[in-house]
């Protein structure tokens, strides 16, 4: 499950099974892989395992898997991009 190029669709059937907790660890780990491969910026583990927070805020509702997908699709939106430094200055 390397692809990287992963339709929404197959993104939330692999969190459904995560969530579900389907599959061996090896499986499991496969699958988490596979989410990091098609969205490498998102943080994965937590919107899954943590998605209220550590420790775990009974308060906060449980996430859907697609609403797990879109917070991981949308994480890029809030990653800041700063440039490497150059100093032009001449001395």
């Amino acid at each position: 499950m390397s692809n990287s190029s992963l339709s929404q669709e197959e993104l939330v059937s692999i969190v459904q099974k995560l969530c579900a907790a389907e599959g061996s660890e090896d499986e499991m780990d496969e699958m988490l892989q596979s989410l990091h491969n098609a969205v490498p910026y998102a943080p994965w583990t937590d919107l899954i395992y943590w998605p209220s927070g550590f420790p775990h805020n009974p308060d906060i509702p449980e996430l859907t898997p697609e609403e797990i997908v879109e917070r991981a699709l949308d994480a890029k939106a809030n990653i800041i991009i700063i440039p490497p430094y150059q100093n032009d200055r001449q001395v």
